[in-house]
């Protein structure tokens, strides 16, 4: 089954401590590999919890999935 993605949804207040723990993980990626991370997930159909981690990184940091 395919991936649901979100791409402008945040997570819940209550979700934000562990996705932000979380998203620590992908802090030492360059901006070009996050991107390409992101577009692979999305290809493999990686799950809607990881793809949204993805997300929210690339918003943290003000990149458009698009972009690359």
């Amino acid at each position: 089954m395919a991936a649901t993605r979100s791409t402008h949804a945040s997570p819940p207040d209550n979700d934000y401590p562990v996705v932000h723990d979380k998203m620590i993980l992908l802090r030492p990626l360059t901006d070009e590999h996050l991107i390409e991370v992101y577009h692979e997930a999305v290809a493999m159909g990686l799950s809607a919890e990881f793809i949204q981690l993805i997300e929210e990184a690339m918003r943290s940091r003000n990149l458009d999935p698009h972009s690359a």
